[in-house]
């Protein structure tokens, strides 16, 4: 709807500037083909329920629509209105273009917000100015809870959302492994296999448990199934003339998100959630508890886990991992009782 007649002061108002729905003088003017004009809100209502020019029953769409000239918008800028709180006493007369500024600060308007003087000092709506404190005080509550419900629900659809595109990453990651082993029967090349050399003294000796394709002489681990995890442990724990073990990334999969680790104070055969693990995306946990988030691994890099064993009466254990010979993160810690070196190969 356009702007009342009778608020406006000066002489009659040209016709050009009125809308020609509400007759009023045009409020955000829109223009059509065939140049006739409207308040943006009449047009909008209007063409909900029909696709013709209210004038001349032009064909007419909203894509249609244009902002009219400048020269018609300066006209209406400079015509002189009177304040919208001319009933509560405001008795201001402004330029149409600044009608918006004044009533932000019009000291009758009953919304604006100001600063209580009655000792809470809170932000509050001039018309609730009379009232207690304690109301304004609840009113802040109520306000911040509607926030807190509002930003609730746009979590909980956030997470709807997040888990309809985990849903068709995971279909699409199953669509590319499915390409890939097609690939693989067809040149008999594996084309993203999760392979690791192994870096340990030869006088340990390791095994493998399931899924697990080795090659003892070279020390080269790799998954054998590829729609499975593969682990493999050394045969008993770390000790003080063999205090560490690493490996070097020869191929860390489809992608980089193979979910291989290497770990210590896992049990053997057990999840891990137990103990100290370095995950190839980067992060660090301990018991299953996020530590560090750090860089994925990347292929060439070369991984460690280092053991600094207790001196004299010290009963403190230093374990720390490394990547390329930079320390990564290190716990001292008595939690990690079992120290049977693991490493975890993820599916491709």
């Amino acid at each position: 709807m356009g702007y009342d007649l009778e608020r406006f002061v000066g002489g009659a108002i040209e016709r050009e500037l009125l809308c020609q729905i509400c007759a009023a003088v045009l409020e955000d003017p829109l223009e059509t083909p065939c140049e006739h004009f409207f308040c943006m809100a009449c047009m909008h209502r209007w063409l909900a329920v029909n696709e013709i020019c209210p004038i001349d029953r032009q064909p007419l769409l909203a894509a249609d629509l244009k902002r009219p000239s400048r020269l018609l918008r300066n006209l209406l800028a400079q015509l002189d209105i009177k304040c919208d709180f001319a009933e509560n006493g405001c008795n201001h007369i402004v330029k149409l273009e600044n009608l918006e500024s004044h009533r932000t600060g019009c000291a009758k308007n009953p919304d604006a917000v100001i600063r209580c003087d009655q000792g809470c000092s809170l932000q509050i709506n001039r018309s609730d100015q009379s009232r207690p404190c304690v109301h304004h005080f609840q009113d802040k509550i109520n306000s911040q809870d509607m926030k807190i419900q509002e930003l609730s629900n746009a979590l909980i659809d956030q997470r709807a959302a997040n888990g309809v595109l985990n849903d068709e990453v995971e279909e699409l990651n199953e669509f590319v492994f499915q390409l890939e082993q097609d690939i693989e029967r067809l040149t008999g090349t594996p084309t993203s296999k999760v392979r690791f050399l192994l870096n340990v003294n030869v006088a340990i000796v390791w095994k493998t448990f399931e899924n697990m394709k080795t090659d003892r002489s070279n020390g080269i681990l790799e998954n054998d199934d590829r729609t499975n995890q593969a682990v493999a442990q050394l045969a008993h724990c770390l000790e003080p003339s063999h205090p560490s073990f690493g490996l070097c990334v020869l191929n860390i999969g489809r992608r980089g998100r193979s979910g291989s680790l290497i770990g210590i104070g896992l049990e053997e055969g057990s999840e891990f959630d137990s103990g100290f693990a370095y995950l190839n995306d980067g992060k660090i946990f301990l018991d299953g508890k996020i530590l560090h988030i750090g860089e994925a691994w990347e292929e060439g890099d070369y991984i460690c886990c280092d053991i600094k064993f207790p001196v004299n009466a010290d009963t403190i254990r230093y374990i720390s991992f490394f990547r390329n010979s930079k320390e990564v993160f290190t716990i001292s810690s008595e939690r990690v009782h079992a120290l049977l070196p693991t490493v975890w190969l993820g599916p491709s």
